[in-house]
């Protein structure tokens, strides 16, 4: 499903032509912009999808799965269509690439005590990547890209140094969020300097100054809105009608109309790509401009959720998509939920899953309540 929405997300990238003070510069000047509707923002098109759809809904993951591998093709992009001009891509430096991903790779089959500590990951896989990238003119910001695939998500198996079984290797945790695994120490780790990171970077890059609207502003909101829509609605269709990748019983056509306008919902990468792919200033104003009115996009997805024609297609407030989790029970307006309703999921040391639990904590709360008003008020109907 990912695949075909992605296909989908990509053909919103032809832009429209209009006839403006614009068009003196040349078609292939405005054309340039082709990779700003590629992106999705994935926290916002995530805070919406969970206002939308019931918790644990199949929808949201596939939302985020179809989020994640567009932004990530988004960064392709930026490091391959959008370059420096004057310093041309230097192929044969991506040598280095491969040589990171083998180290990395070597490193991971290598029963060594090594192969759980990430920071070798970093250095014998990262590096090699960055400096070939940033020596091939590309954009070394997608050096770990090629690194963090082979990081383990579980602690593997070692062998001391004489061929007995490491006494060191920790015991193995069946938990999905298992600390001690290689990839969840390395995102623990360095979540607080990338979110520093992220911060500053959005402070320095993301303003959108309104004094240019014009027809590029419509266009890239267009083309986010209107291409993502189409592509992605019949691509997914297409591809559960033939059988070749078939939808989760849970997700119906609605909700593929749905979660393709909210993978419209562009902002922060598109708005970057924005300022990489025009320089003149009145045409990355338009673009921006374009890039950011996608966000009403998810308020109007909020909004017709609120309507009878949506929400009474939820029969039942659910927590989960699978039967281990129990089904939330109506309560009164007021009642308190369980102190423990959804804690196993998180890692309550991550102020991002900390933040996560406790909205979806709050919008447990906030449907049962409705839905036992709702109960309440039919009753006193009958």
């Amino acid at each position: 499903h990912g695949s075909a929405g992605l296909l989908g997300n990509l053909s919103a990238a032809v832009p429209f032509n209009f006839s403006s003070p614009e068009a003196a510069l040349g078609f292939a000047e405005i054309a340039h912009g082709w990779g700003v509707p590629t992106a999705t923002d994935i926290s916002l098109a995530w805070m919406v999808a969970v206002q939308v759809f019931p918790l644990r809904h199949p929808a949201i993951e596939f939302l985020l799965l179809l989020a994640v591998a567009d932004d990530a093709i988004g960064l392709v992009i930026i490091a391959t269509a959008y370059g420096d001009p004057d310093h041309p891509v230097q192929p044969m430096w991506l040598l280095l690439v491969l040589a990171g991903i083998g180290a990395s790779l070597l490193l991971r089959w290598t029963p060594l005590p090594t192969r759980n500590w990430w920071p070798l990951y970093i250095l014998l896989g990262g590096i090699p990547c960055w400096v070939g990238l940033i020596s091939a003119a590309m954009h070394p910001a997608l050096a770990l890209v090629f690194v963090v695939p082979f990081l383990p998500a579980s602690v593997l198996p070692t062998i001391g140094l004489f061929g007995s079984p490491s006494s060191a290797t920790p015991t193995h945790s069946h938990s999905p969020h298992d600390p001690q695994a290689p990839l969840q120490a390395f995102e623990h780790r360095l979540k607080l300097p990338v979110d520093l990171g992220m911060f500053f970077f959005t402070l320095a890059n993301a303003g959108v100054r309104l004094v240019h609207v014009g027809p590029l502003t419509l266009a890239i909101f267009l083309s986010l809105f209107v291409g993502k829509f189409i592509g992605i609605v019949g691509l997914v269709i297409m591809a559960d009608r033939s059988r070749c990748a078939p939808l989760n019983a849970r997700i119906k056509v609605p909700d593929v109309a749905m979660l393709a306008s909210m993978a419209s919902i562009g902002l922060t990468v598109a708005l970057f790509i924005a300022g990489e792919a025009y320089q003149q200033e009145r045409l990355q104003s338009e673009a921006k401009l374009g890039a950011l009115l996608s966000g009403l996009v998810g308020a109007a997805c909020v909004a017709f959720a609120k309507t009878p024609c949506w929400s009474r297609r939820w029969t039942q407030v659910t927590t989960t998509s699978t039967t281990s989790e129990p089904t939330l029970p109506s309560r009164r307006p007021g009642a308190q939920l369980g102190p423990r309703l959804l804690s196993s999921h998180y890692d309550y040391d991550d102020v991002a899953d900390i933040v996560a639990a406790a909205l979806e904590r709050s919008l447990l709360l906030t449907r049962a309540n409705e839905k036992a008003f709702m109960l309440e008020e039919g009753a006193m109907r009958v």
